[in-house]
């Protein structure tokens, strides 16, 4: 039998990185939703141009609400990933590599 082995300082760099991203995420997400807000409800921000940057930042805001509920494994997996790693790392892996 040949023992897997696991690097845990690259596992535990990769669970910092794909928190990161999910955060990233809902953070530009509200970002976006408030700056639009904040757009609308300026009277400054009222010109016809400016109206098409308010629509594109609502464009936006939509995408990336399709792209969570488009992909609810991959964004409900960033919340599982590190009591999935913690369990992972609790174990021995093992595999018979000569498939006997």
């Amino acid at each position: 039998m040949g023992e897997i082995k696991v690097n845990k300082k690259k596992l535990q760099a990769i669970s910092e990185l794909e928190k990161s991203f999910k955060l990233n995420i809902q953070e530009e997400h509200d970002d976006l939703i408030e700056l639009c807000t904040q757009m609308s409800n300026d009277e400054q921000f009222t010109a016809g141009c400016v109206e098409g940057f308010i629509e594109l930042f609502n464009i936006l805001i939509k995408y990336e609400e399709q792209l969570i509920v488009a992909f609810p494994k991959l964004f409900t997996s960033f919340t599982t990933y590190d009591s999935e790693l913690s369990n992972l790392l609790k174990k021995k892996i093992h595999t018979d590599l000569d498939g006997k």
